[in-house]
């Protein structure tokens, strides 16, 4: 097999290994604190079995 080929299929390998490994999720929830509404989003990366929260928002929807 060529070189270039060996090459590349190990690169397309590991990269549906990252592909596995790696896991992002949005998330976005409503609830009730001190009679306050609030809304709270969230990037949730998993990282084998890590995870780590990214552009965390808060904001108050009392009305």
């Amino acid at each position: 097999m060529p070189r270039k080929i060996k090459i590349a299929l190990l690169l397309s390998s590991v990269g549906l290994g990252l592909k596995v490994a790696l896991n992002t999720k949005h998330y976005l929830t409503e609830y009730q604190e001190n009679d306050k509404r609030y809304i709270e989003s969230w990037i949730q990366l998993n990282l084998g079995n890590k995870c780590f929260c990214f552009s965390k928002i808060r904001k108050d929807i009392t009305s």
